[in-house]
């Protein structure tokens, strides 16, 4: 399936956010990590009407994962994909509530509870 759009409007935020639904589409479909540049881009950067895929063996940072099993954009198999190809993996952890998905990581109600205090933990066990 081809996927691949320009986008060219006056509100930068919505701009945006059709960037990120895209390329989130596509990695769906496609289940690979490519650059986000468009066909254009690519030709102009890489030569090429598709970007390369992202080497996430070559990571360096530490990354942490907390997922959702209710997640329908980051499910579980896809999430453990990414556990086996980060090599500087230091947490990945499902939230504890099965009805969490995708958009409560921001909106749920308990995210303080169920996200934000592993984050706040992480970030002052590895700062």
């Amino acid at each position: 399936m081809q996927l691949d759009l320009e986008f060219t409007f006056h509100i930068p935020l919505l701009e945006h956010q059709l960037k990120v639904w895209y390329i989130l589409l596509k990695w769906l479909i496609q289940k690979s990590f490519k650059n986000m540049t468009m066909e254009k881009g690519n030709l102009i950067q890489y030569n090429q009407t598709t970007p390369p895929e992202y080497q996430l063996e070559n990571i360096t940072a530490k990354v942490a994962l907390l997922w959702a099993e209710n997640d329908k954009l980051a499910d579980p198999e896809d999430v453990h994909y990414l556990e086996g190809r980060l090599k500087n993996l230091i947490f990945s952890k499902p939230v504890n509530l099965k009805q969490f998905n995708h958009l409560d990581f921001v909106w749920g109600m308990d995210a303080n509870v169920l996200v934000y205090e592993d984050v706040l933990t992480l970030l002052e066990k590895h700062s």
